[in-house]
């Protein structure tokens, strides 16, 4: 990694309100998300096993979480977004991290279709802004083994009746994470 384009990245980006943290020296050269805090203790929760696995971000962002599964060891790096401002962002960070291969691709989360079936399909903050979050979640369920969506909408229903479905309720900041193991 390069300090001097670190530095540059951080004068001509640190204006802009980021959602997730940008981080190429923790401590030292970051940029702090809206929801820093949150974010991390995210990653630590459901990035814990992750080597040699392959990992979809639908609604990656900036890609802060396959950037964390990637210095944890997982092999496949995929990330989706519909914002293409966003996907730029996320592959000239990685550019300046010098990690990959990671895969930027701007989508519609509910337009891609996954070409393989991934070990870990993460869905963070993206059914809110879904107009059928059913279907999106079958849609990923088909290509995944595990599949862990974030989400607010308290009012979905998301397979109570399936045995591999585990909603934890655990609400971080008023959201909440459900897990399926396909």
């Amino acid at each position: 990694m390069q300090t001097h384009r670190c530095l540059q990245f951080i004068s001509q980006y640190s204006y802009r309100k980021w959602y997730q943290p940008v981080i190429f020296e923790p401590g030292v050269l970051e940029i702090r998300g809206s929801w820093d805090k949150a974010t991390k203790s995210l990653a630590q929760k459901i990035l814990c096993d992750v080597k040699n696995k392959s990992i979809l971000d639908v609604g990656c962002n900036t890609g802060f979480f396959l950037q964390e599964a990637f210095h944890r060891g997982a092999t496949r790096l995929v990330g989706i977004d519909n914002d293409p401002d966003i996907i730029k962002l996320a592959i000239e960070i990685t550019g300046i991290m010098d990690i990959g291969p990671l895969e930027f691709q701007h989508v519609p989360a509910i337009n891609y279709s996954p070409p393989q079936t991934f070990d870990i399909v993460l869905m963070l903050n993206v059914l809110d802004f879904t107009d059928n979050p059913t279907s999106c979640i079958q849609k990923y369920l088909d290509k995944s083994r595990k599949l862990i969506i974030e989400h607010e909408l308290k009012h979905l229903n998301l397979f109570p009746q399936s045995p591999n479905h585990q909603d934890y309720s655990k609400r971080a900041a008023g959201r909440i994470l459900s897990i399926f193991n396909v």
